[in-house]
């Protein structure tokens, strides 16, 4: 569906086709994009291949503006290992044919041809590991967020400057979700409550359905790693009495 038909779509389940409006076209708008910005990082259902200039001396490689999770970065046809800094911290490995074999380790000085991306500490960069000593370009794999949609608002204009990209099987479940929001803006005594909760039900059961669909957790990936004794991320300090 484009973005006009869902604009309609939703304004006949809001009953809402009289001028003057109860909800405004960009107030949909905004509920819309919204919507489907949670329904794409929830189930991780838009992929993208973009490409990163990495700089000597620069640890750092920015990730593109719509990516909020990296999943490989690909240099000179080698993957580099998405990891944290945990387990480079408490982890083993090999630069430059020497093996770390401490419980702690120096990787922050390190220098070389990157092995690694680490992807826990900014939300839109990934620092390399270890730090490169020559300019190269990179390609960037990950999970995006859509655009927003919008109206070109050019006077005389009603052609949408972008259409939602989620996929159109799931634009059933965009409109429970944004109608959901929109209920939510809205006095109880305007609209009738119990189609929030309706809608509310449709939108959480359309997102279950969707990760089980895509494989949301096999998307995702996540890695459990052992510590080294003495060392917990889970178990809170234990206060000692005198």
């Amino acid at each position: 569906m484009t973005t006009q038909e869902l604009i309609a779509a939703i304004r006949v389940r809001l009953d809402d086709q009289v001028v003057p409006y109860l909800a405004s076209t960009a107030t949909i708008l905004e509920q819309l994009s919204l919507t489907q910005t949670e329904f794409a990082r929830s189930t991780l259902a838009l992929f993208s291949v973009a490409t990163g200039t990495i700089t000597a001396a620069n640890s750092w490689l920015t990730l593109p503006t719509d990516m909020f999770l990296v999943k490989v970065v690909i240099l000179n046809g080698l993957q580099l290992r998405a990891v944290t800094s945990s387990e480079l911290d408490f982890g083993y490995y090999t630069f430059n044919n020497a093996e770390n074999e401490g419980s702690f380790s120096n990787w922050r000085a390190a220098s070389g041809t990157p092995k690694f991306i680490v992807v826990d500490m900014y939300s839109d960069k990934v620092r390399l590991v270890p730090t490169p000593i020559s300019n190269a370009t990179a390609s960037v794999e990950g999970f995006i967020v859509p655009p927003d949609v919008f109206f070109d608002e050019t006077p005389g204009s009603v052609i949408p400057a972008v259409n939602p990209q989620i996929p159109e099987v799931y634009h059933e479940i965009l409109m429970a979700g944004t109608l959901l929001r929109l209920y939510m803006l809205f006095e109880v005594d305007i609209l009738n409550p119990s189609k929030a909760q309706l809608y509310a039900a449709q939108w959480q059961q359309g997102l279950a359905e969707a990760q089980n669909i895509l494989q949301t957790p096999l998307r995702r990936q996540m890695r459990l790693m052992e510590l080294s004794r003495g060392f917990s991320y889970l178990t809170p300090p234990v206060e000692q009495k005198a």
